[in-house]
């Protein structure tokens, strides 16, 4: 891949940390763009002109090329998640993060009125266009994505902004109708969107630019973290449940706010790997890695790290294994290559607080 020469060992680590075989090993991903003007934005911004997005994605591309690290020249599949109330009908504007959809739904006693779909629908059709425009645009240079499934609170999100936070306790019996509505759509259009794009090495790529096994699925539980357990338990669980039970499995991915949420998280069957992504913004998930790992036992995990953070753990001997590491503060492809060295040398003896917190540097 001509963005990625090395992708196929990070497809194979990849493959190792999602099997639960690196128990001792780390994996990162770095990216030496400018954190103030990241690619994603700067991509999202020109949509929905297809080239454009697709030009500003591969100036970031082309700036990591030379990176050996676990970090892939992944497009975002989609034109703004959000545009999936477009497809039911919402008015659909253009902004800097891509696709917003207005309010779908104005008055929950009518919402039946919006429980439709058509095939022939502006939007969706313009999406499944842009998986097509990458499909021959990355061919041998990059790889892309599909399109965010917004189900359970996401789509309520979507259709109803932040009336979704008090419907699921004025509405229960309309909220229940629709969430089931949409997770039959949501897996309707990513079987549709699948056809389109092909599999690499038995995997498919997420939009955090990795590689997954088999047909694995990204599932989102961002509005979840905006609520108690008992609205997961309620209106999320069984949809959450069906997406990785549908695809064989789930890669989740959990704002660091929402880490209240992980005992219930971690009882879903069929997980691959949580991300718990935080901006290096409090609370900080490596501040809290003991107490995650008690919960989270072997399932991999994706966190945020500075360099410097990785460096101090990485020399103390305090870097837990099975984790990949998206570490920022990274500003050339020389310091990029050296901290990723450093990576794939280390061996930890780290398993949680039961365990010793020893580990080893091999050559």
């Amino acid at each position: 891949m001509y963005y990625k020469p090395l992708i196929n060992e990070s497809v194979e680590r990849f493959g190792m940390l999602w099997n639960r075989e690196s128990v001792d090993r780390i994996l990162v991903k770095i990216d030496i763009q400018d954190p103030k003007t990241p690619t994603v934005m700067n991509a999202m911004a020109q949509v929905p002109d297809f080239e454009k997005v697709v030009d500003e994605w591969e100036k970031g591309f082309d700036l990591n090329k030379d990176v050996r690290d676990d970090n892939l020249p992944a497009v975002y599949g989609d034109l703004g998640a959000y545009i999936f109330g477009g497809f039911l009908g919402a008015s659909v504007t253009w902004g800097t993060g891509g696709a917003y959809s207005e309010k779908l739904i104005a008055d929950m006693r009518n919402y039946k009125d919006f429980m439709h779909f058509d095939e022939t629908n502006k939007y969706y059709n313009l999406q499944l266009d842009y998986l097509r425009y990458l499909k021959e645009r990355s061919k041998g240079k990059f790889c892309f994505t599909e399109m965010l499934a917004i189900d359970g609170m996401n789509f309520l999100d979507c259709i109803r902004g932040g009336d979704a936070y008090t419907d699921v306790f004025d509405y229960p019996k309309e909220v229940g109708e629709l969430l089931d509505f949409s997770s039959d759509l949501n897996v309707r259009f990513i079987r549709k969107q699948r056809t389109i794009i092909d599999r690499y090495r038995g995997g498919r790529f997420n939009p955090y630019a990795i590689w997954t096994p088999g047909e694995t699925i990204f599932i989102s539980v961002d509005a979840y973290g905006q609520c108690g357990q008992e609205v997961f338990e309620r209106h999320g669980r069984k949809y959450v449940q069906r997406l990785i039970d549908e695809f064989h499995g789930g890669w989740l991915h959990v704002h660091s706010d929402a880490m209240r949420l992980l005992p219930a998280y971690v009882t879903l069957k069929g997980l691959v790997a949580i991300g718990l992504e935080d901006w290096i913004k409090p609370p900080r998930a490596i501040e809290n890695i003991e107490n995650i790992l008690e919960i989270t036992g072997d399932i991999p995990l994706m966190i945020n790290i500075t360099k410097d953070e990785f460096i101090s753990r990485t020399n103390d001997k305090t870097l837990p294994g099975n984790i990949l590491y998206w570490i920022s503060g990274v500003k050339t492809v020389q310091e990029a290559n050296a901290t990723a060295e450093v990576a794939y040398r280390y061996r930890s003896k780290y398993r949680n607080k039961k365990y010793s917190m020893r580990a080893t540097n091999v050559s």
